[in-house]
């Protein structure tokens, strides 16, 4: 492995997703359905093909893949199950195969950085470092959404009208709704945090950037993003042995503290003003969950196996429990069953419990402090996004998290003797 310096050139392609991965205006089902490409997407366009096209040529002119991580092969067996399904079942080739298209350039992307880390020391922590900087551009540009677009960044909801917060945070421009608001904040929060615990870098930087995801976190009223990060957190300190016992028992009392001294408003924080059936329901889900279990399963085999059409799928029958105005089920587990049937929804599974094995198995193994600091890292953000992947799409189609996934994979591989 050599220390070699990292050029723009070599990291241009995640640039270029990171730039189809911004949203400039939202469409329905039927828009999408009557005109696939729109100037609203047209970015998406762009960045996925010059993506595809600058790691094609650079594997063909420069490259040598190396064997990859047990990760890598499961994701691109979901990629083959999804093929499989659209040739089956798809009603709308254009667009599966479109999509198919976009997840596959991702899982390239992440073979072609898997790849530059056995000839960049450093190539692990740049990526993640990149991911880090995005994110947090992302929640600078969510602040200045509320600063200049007060009226739609705040956005009110019916559903919450009765609750201690009355609104719930996106951003504008770009488009990012509450939910990737919350869970993006919770990714951040949690690397600062262990930054903040193991001293790395500025301690008012982390600070700062605590307490803006925290706020960010809270008003975005994600549930399943501050549930994942609470979880990540206690198992974090629960079993870390290089963790001091006095921050250990520090956290417990402050904690305990918060949870007496605000009980009734951590309650209305969940609640979000909801009825008992709406909780009971996730806001509705469960009923989607239900369609699209009892359907699969009263299903002829082969829907079993593959679903009902990689994306097409999806939207199609999403739209019959949610009354049309739903274009997914609002669950990275059951979109997987409707696209993709239960070997894609067990692929997708798999990803996520052997990756949070793997990190817990070396969470107290003889690593040099930053390989032991990258590990926690791994583990927790996995344990945010698998518990987020119950009540939102994250790594079954192109989000936010996809190319991130891959990223932790590659910041978690390295052994400490190769460093």
């Amino acid at each position: 492995m050599e220390n070699k310096k990292v050029s723009f050139k070599i990291m241009f392609p995640l640039y270029l997703i990171f730039f189809s991965l911004l949203l400039f205006s939202t469409r329905d089902y039927s828009q999408v359905q009557s005109s696939p490409i729109n100037i609203s997407n047209i970015n998406r366009i762009i960045g996925i093909l010059l993506a595809f096209a600058f790691v094609f040529i650079f594997f063909l002119k420069n490259l040598k893949i190396r064997k990859l991580s047990f990760l890598f092969i499961l994701y691109f067996n979901y990629i083959l199950v999804s093929f499989i399904s659209i040739i089956l079942f798809s009603n709308n080739f254009l667009y599966s195969f479109w999509k198919l298209f976009e997840i596959l350039v991702v899982f390239l992307i992440g073979v072609y950085f898997w790849s530059l880390s056995f000839y960049f020391e450093k190539m692990a922590y740049i990526l993640y470092n990149s991911f880090l900087m995005f994110f947090k551009l992302l929640l600078i540009s969510v602040v200045l959404s509320i600063v200049f677009f007060p009226s739609m960044a705040l956005e009110s909801a019916s559903s919450i009208g009765s609750a201690l917060i009355s609104f719930r945070v996106n951003g504008v421009f770009p488009v990012i709704n509450a939910i990737s608001v919350g869970t993006i904040s919770s990714i951040v929060f949690f690397d600062s945090f262990i930054n903040y615990i193991f001293k790395l870098n500025s301690k008012k930087k982390n600070l700062f950037w605590m307490i803006l995801s925290f706020i960010l976190l809270i008003t975005s009223q994600s549930r399943t993003s501050l549930l994942g990060l609470f979880a990540a957190l206690f198992l974090v300190f629960l079993l870390s042995k290089k963790i001091k016992l006095l921050w250990k028992i520090f956290a417990l009392i402050f904690v305990l503290i918060i949870a007496i001294i605000f009980n009734n408003i951590i309650v209305e924080l969940f609640v979000r003003g909801n009825n008992e059936n709406t909780l009971i329901t996730i806001s509705g889900r469960t009923y989607w969950w239900n369609y699209i279990w009892n359907k699969i399963l009263n299903d002829n085999i082969w829907h079993q196996l593959f679903g009902y059409g990689y994306a097409s799928g999806v939207r199609e029958l999403a739209l019959i429990p949610s009354n049309g105005l739903m274009q997914t089920f609002d669950s990275t587990y059951f979109s997987s069953l409707a696209a993709t049937g239960f070997i894609g929804t067990f692929l997708i599974f798999i990803i996520f419990v052997y990756l949070i094995l793997s990190s817990l198995k070396k969470l107290n193994k003889g690593l040099d402090k930053m390989m032991y600091i990258s590990n926690i890292k791994v583990l927790g953000i996995t344990i945010i996004l698998f518990i987020k992947s119950f009540t939102t799409d994250t790594i079954n189609v192109l989000t936010f998290y996809l190319p991130f996934l891959f990223c932790i994979v590659i910041l978690g591989k390295y052994k400490n003797e190769e460093f």
